[in-house]
Parts: structure tokens; sequence; C-alpha cells
């Protein structure tokens, strides 16, 4: 049997028991509690990473995206281009080819009105006439002028542009076979002003003997006076003015000769040309002039030309 101090005794102990059970518990619990709580914070450092991860992740795709939208917009921008300035190339080249064309079209006209078998027949006719007559001198002259003036006008014919004193030449040869031609029914002068260099300054070749063919071919009228011819050659800053003046009584007397001149109106297309490459254009004036003093009265021809 027990005793009321035993029953006591076992209290005390069940309550102490009890008490380092409950300490026990709570010791296991706060540990469990605390690897609860590592483990969340380490699944959150996990989770935080992840995201962080993920976020770089999609940033460099966006990055990446938008570098190969921009690489294509360069690209496409790039082609885009070539193919603008390609465009631009080819219509240009296709332009110049045709203007070329146009141009050796132009001066193979040409040479072919300077060379027409109407002027080449009168000159042998002439020299014809100067054998029968007998005289040779003169006859071997004037075939040397037809002969050099041939050759000058072929030659110059293929050149862009040629000196000053190569046209006078030409022009000289050419006014001196008609001269002879038409028994000195007309003259001629022609001056060069001081500040020309006849051997630098180039023009474009055969653009004044077609106003002085025109001149001679309507100037001189049946009336027993004689044609004068007058050129003259000046320098204004940078540009060559040649004026080319007669006496044979203005267009109003031959302007439907003038509209069907064949070598005026190719003189005018070429021209023309030359001014679509030219940034100082060529320039043409046609004009009757008058002497209010001597009543004399003609026509007039201004070429400005900027020197090559």
């Amino acid at each position: 049997f027990s005793t009321p101090h035993d029953d006591k005794s076992n209290n005390y102990r069940r309550v102490n028991n009890y008490k380092k059970y409950k300490q026990y518990q709570d010791s296991v619990f706060n540990v469990e509690k605390n690897e609860t709580i590592q483990r969340m914070a380490v699944e959150y450092e996990t989770e935080k990473k992840e995201a962080a991860i993920a976020s770089l992740s999609q940033q460099a795709e966006i990055q990446a995206l938008q570098l190969s939208q921009r690489n294509q917009t360069i690209v496409i921008g790039f082609i885009v281009f070539v193919l603008v300035i390609t465009s631009i190339y080819l219509i240009y080249n296709q332009r110049s080819t045709l203007r070329k064309r146009k141009q050796i079209a132009l001066e193979q006209r040409f040479l072919r009105s300077q060379l027409n078998p109407h002027f080449i027949s009168n000159g042998l006719v002439a020299i014809q006439s100067s054998l029968m007559e007998k005289d040779v001198e003169s006859a071997g002259t004037y075939l040397t002028t037809f002969a050099r003036l041939m050759r000058e006008i072929l030659e110059n014919s293929r050149k862009e542009a040629i000196p000053l004193e190569d046209e006078i030449s030409m022009l000289t040869d050419y006014l001196d076979i008609n001269k002879r031609r038409l028994k000195e029914q007309f003259e001629y002068t022609i001056s060069v002003d001081d500040g020309i260099d006849k051997e630098f300054d180039m023009l474009p070749p055969m653009l004044i003997q077609p106003f002085a063919e025109n001149a001679i071919d309507h100037g001189i009228v049946p009336k027993g006076k004689k044609l004068k011819i007058q050129i003259d050659f000046t320098k204004q800053r940078d540009r060559l003015e040649v004026t080319i003046r007669d006496n044979g009584g203005g267009l109003q007397e031959k302007v439907q000769a003038d509209k069907n001149s064949l070598s005026i109106k190719i003189i005018r297309e070429r021209i023309a040309l030359f001014n679509q490459s030219l940034r100082n254009k060529i320039n043409l004036e046609i004009d009757n002039w008058n002497d209010n003093k001597s009543d004399v009265k003609g026509v007039q021809v201004v070429l400005s030309l900027p020197l090559v």
C-alpha cells in the first residue's frame, strides 16, 4: 500500500516528466520550425534567383529580337539603297549612251552636210575652169587649199574641241575657196581680240563655218554690190564671243531660206546637245542689224561660247 507521501512523490515526478516532455517537444518543434523556415528561405532565394534568371533570359531574348529586327532593317535599308543607286546609275548610263548615240548621229549628219556633193562639185568645177584657162598656178593653189580644207573638216569633226587657231584656219580656207569660186563677189575679214590665246583657247569644231556659209548663200544678190562678211572673236571674262555680220540685206529678204538651211538647223541641234552637259550654256542669237548712217543692213549672228 502506498502512503500519502509516496503519492505526492509520484505526482511530483509525473509533473517533472511532463515539463521535460514539453521542453523536449518545444525543442523539437523549434528545430523543425527553424528547418522549415530555413527551407522556405532557401526555396524563396531559389525562386528569386530563378525569377531573376528568367527575367534576364527574357531581356536577352528581347534584346536579341530587337537586334535581329535592327539588323533586318539595316539589311533591308542597304538593299533598298543599293537598288536605288543601281537604278540611278542604269538610268544615267542609259541616258548617257542615248546622248552619245545622238551626238554620233548628229556629227555624222553634220559631216555629210559639210561635204555635200554640191560644194565638192562646185570646187572641182572651179579647179577645172582654172586648168582650162591654163592658169596652172591658180589651179594648183586652189587644189592645195581644197585638199587642206577636206582634211581639216575630216580631222576636226572627230574631236570634241579644237584650238581657236585650227577653227580659224579651216574657216579661212573655206572662205578663200568660195571667194575664188564666186569670182571675188564677196570679201571677208577675221579679227581676233588681243586677250585671246589662239593656241590654248578651245571651242567645239565647226560651229562658225555654217553661219559664214549661210551668209554667202543668201547674202549675195544680183545688185552689183559686193557682199562683206565680218567675223570678230572677242573674250568676255571666261567666254568667247563670236560675231558674224554681213551686209546681205537682212533676214526679211531670206527668212524662208534660213528656215530651210540644213547646216543652221544642225548647228542648233548640236548646241542643244552640248548644253545638256555644260554648266555654262552656249548662247546663239540671230537677228537683223543696220547702219543708219550708210543705210546698210544685213544679218548679225552672235555666238557666245564657254571656253573649254
